[in-house]
């Protein structure tokens, strides 16, 4: 990892736990123990900041999410895998971040809806066909119908309005929503499956 990297990584931590709007180019550069100056070396400002941050983020999620798919046994297995990897990236997250982004990160913003809607989107469709071709999924299914209700759902969840935080932290609200997706589309092979998956972890 070069320094650029390693200051992304950093600062992305930072902004996730004090948030975006309330935090300066000035704070990051006191936590990361470095001048303003040096951030300014890679970072035009704090919008360019936030933008590497996000391409990173998502860089890792893609990344993650492949290595999901090539490791699972199923593709109940893969929703799973992905799930967990979800859950904890959500743990820590408070959803004021995803506001902060939309109203005044829009370059960021607009990243952040072509990744749910090209590469999220594509990822569940194929998820759905592989299950439907695996028989553990009821083929009666339409892979593009229920991949943009998938998506639709994760903007929900991520809006805040129906689940508001603290009361529901989004790592919990997702882990629900994802069991309901899964249990929605198994036949009786796959409810197998899912409940002995379920039962040895």
């Amino acid at each position: 990892m070069n320094l650029k990297e390693s200051y992304i990584e950093k600062a992305g931590k930072i902004l996730l736990r004090l948030g975006i709007r309330s935090v300066t180019v000035d704070d990051i550069a006191r936590e990361l123990g470095i001048s303003k100056k040096t951030i300014y070396v890679y970072f035009k400002n704090k919008k360019d900041l936030v933008l590497n941050i996000l391409k990173h983020k998502l860089d890792k999620d893609r990344e993650k999410l492949r290595q999901g798919v090539v490791e699972s046994e199923n593709a109940i297995d893969e929703l799973l895998i992905m799930s967990k990897y979800v859950e904890e990236e959500f743990y820590s997250i408070d959803p004021s971040i995803l506001h902060d982004i939309q109203k005044y990160h829009p370059e960021a913003w607009n990243m952040l809806e072509k990744h749910k809607w090209t590469f999220v989107l594509d990822g569940i469709k194929n998820n759905i066909l592989r299950g439907i071709n695996e028989g553990i999924y009821h083929d009666e299914l339409d892979p593009l119908i229920v991949s943009r209700l998938y998506v639709g759902k994760c903007d929900l969840i991520m809006g805040g309005k129906i689940f508001q935080y603290p009361e529901y932290k989004l790592d919990r609200v997702f882990k629900e929503a994802i069991f309901f997706h899964i249990r929605g589309m198994v036949n009786s092979k796959g409810l197998n499956y899912l409940q002995k998956r379920l039962k040895n972890n």
